[in-house]
């Protein structure tokens, strides 16, 4: 009669438990991973001071640099080939799950179809702080440089707004003194590369690091972004921006500029507007200066009509005709796309940002007005060019 001997069974007990451990270490490890990063985001650990001379200017210089100059040198948008292997993938999960589904019991295979979905969205959610989410731990623009930010009356609004116009009236008359709209249409190519070179000029002014080569892409079909009420979008997955290829050539050198903030490292959706606004107002290209401004009138005629809104009118009336109509044509363009659910950035988008850190949600985009009248008041530098 033979006898079993206890060394290979208990081996076999101990390889059996080492691949059980392994395996369950494998499936929880990303749910472990987000805890530390949410963890670390939302509680007090991580100062703005740390998160920037650490993760902005080394960790995530690193990786401007590790993407930039090699696949960002890329002719395809990253974001079209990012999209292709996402629906690839779940092409291939469905025909998988679907065969699984007739070998098991459905509520065993239910189980297992959400814990993959919980699984993906945490790879996703960590893969967006490391690439690029921590920034929003950064301190705001004002606070970085540091700059006061003043309050803004009524008064205020309205010389600025008489002052702006002026501006925009000596500028539209210096590229056509035609009334009608302006029809020039950029190369985007150079604009994007002329709008990097002036934006690196003015974080270098800054003393910002901005080591990398942030490219901005146009996005087909038109009204792609337009429809869900955006001009542009970030995509921290590729580190690319991203514009409408539907907007009015007249907004383009600032949504650009907008975005290619985001790429560098701004997360507060103002505080891109005023990186952008500097960035075109204070180049030498006529046409971006023209833009900048015109981009820059719009918030504030958005803010004097929730104000005034027949003074708001009236001084609308102070610009050229030539100026009022490229603004016409910025808002027909924009107007071919009408929102399909215009809830969705009222209340998903403004959630988001204030969840991450944005306590003024949406109504970040209008802290440029205050920020461009405490910038020209304080006569930091770079000075605002006109």
């Amino acid at each position: 009669m033979a006898v079993l001997s206890p060394i290979p069974i208990l081996q076999q007990l101990i390889q059996g438990s080492m691949q059980s451990f392994f395996l369950i270490s494998r499936r929880i490890f990303v749910f472990f991973f987000l805890g530390v990063i949410l963890f670390l985001f939302f509680s007090k650990s991580l100062s703005s001071d740390f998160v920037y001379r650490y993760y902005f200017s080394y960790f995530f210089q690193g990786l401007r640099v590790l993407w930039d100059y090699t696949l960002g040198w890329s002719p395809v948008p990253w974001l079209y080939l990012f999209l292709f292997g996402v629906v690839l993938w779940i092409i291939f999960r469905i025909k998988q799950f679907s065969t699984y589904s007739f070998e098991v019991g459905y509520l065993f295979f239910w189980k297992r179809l959400i814990i993959k979905m919980l699984r993906s969205i945490s790879i996703a959610l960590v893969l967006f702080f490391i690439l690029w989410g921590f920034n929003y731990k950064r301190a705001k623009l004002f606070h970085e440089l540091p700059a006061e930010m003043i309050t803004v009356d009524s008064v205020s609004l309205m010389n600025e707004i008489l002052s702006v116009s002026s501006i925009l009236n000596q500028l539209r008359n210096q590229i056509s003194s035609d009334s009608l709209s302006v029809d020039t249409l950029p190369d985007f190519q150079q604009l994007e590369q002329k709008v990097r070179s002036d934006q690196k000029k003015l974080l270098t002014t800054w003393k910002v690091p901005d080591y990398g080569r942030v490219r901005i892409r146009k996005i087909r079909p038109e009204g792609t972004l337009l429809v869900w009420s955006a001009a542009g979008i970030y995509i921290p997955f590729v580190m690319e921006g991203h514009i409408d290829s539907g907007l009015h050539p007249l907004q383009w050198p600032f949504v650009t500029a907008h975005e290619m903030a985001h790429g560098y490292g701004y997360t507060d959706e103002g505080d891109c507007n005023f990186v952008g606004f500097l960035t075109c107002v204070n180049s030498d290209d006529l046409f971006f200066r023209y833009s900048g401004w015109l981009g820059y009138y719009r918030y504030l005629y958005h803010d004097m009509r929730k104000t005034d809104k027949d003074l708001a009118v009236k001084l609308f009336m102070q610009l050229s005709k030539g100026v009022r109509a490229d603004l016409q044509a910025v808002t027909e363009y924009s107007a071919r796309f009408p929102d399909w659910l215009p809830w969705w950035q009222e209340l998903v988008y403004d959630n988001y940002l204030k969840i991450q850190g944005v306590k003024e949600g949406i109504r970040s985009y209008n802290l440029i007005v205050r920020q461009v009248i405490s910038w020209r008041k304080s006569g930091k530098l770079p000075l605002i060019q006109q």
